[in-house]
């Protein structure tokens, strides 16, 4: 069990650390402060190559093809789960504890992706910034 929550915790680290492009982490002086301060492991391995590690080969050419590896890995782990209980290894009542588990890291998932992917209101600074830039440029014109 340590394992899928090492591989959905990278899962998620590798979804949530993409680049966006309201932000502002990939500007010239950031990525020098960043190239010098800090190291990302999301950016220095591979999703392929962290896979690896916890499933096998043709699910983890399964999780990368999906277009949302994090939700597919999820839905994969609820269909072993399933057979887990049909073949007899879980009781039903620990079969319904870890498919609530399950459904709970899927809501946190679905929540930490809306808000990474909507822009306002964490983004101040950029919303700040195009707001004086349009005042200035306003200032200037008359």
């Amino acid at each position: 069990m340590r394992e899928l929550d090492h591989l959905a915790h990278g899962l998620a680290r590798f979804a949530l650390r993409s680049p966006k492009p309201w932000e502002t982490a990939n500007q010239k002086a950031n990525a020098e402060f960043k190239r010098r301060q800090y190291r990302v492991l999301e950016q220095e391995t591979s999703l392929r190559d962290q896979l690896a590690t916890y499933v096998s080969i043709e699910d983890a050419e399964t999780i990368l093809w999906a277009s949302n590896p994090a939700a597919r890995t999820l839905q994969m782990q609820g269909a072993n789960l399933k057979s887990l209980l049909e073949t007899g290894v879980l009781s039903i009542h620990s079969y319904l504890e870890m498919l609530k588990v399950l459904r709970d890291l899927n809501d946190h998932q679905s929540r930490s992706e809306r808000t990474r992917n909507v822009p306002y209101t964490r983004q101040h600074p950029v919303v700040s910034r195009l707001f004086s830039r349009y005042f200035v440029s306003c200032c200037r014109s008359e």
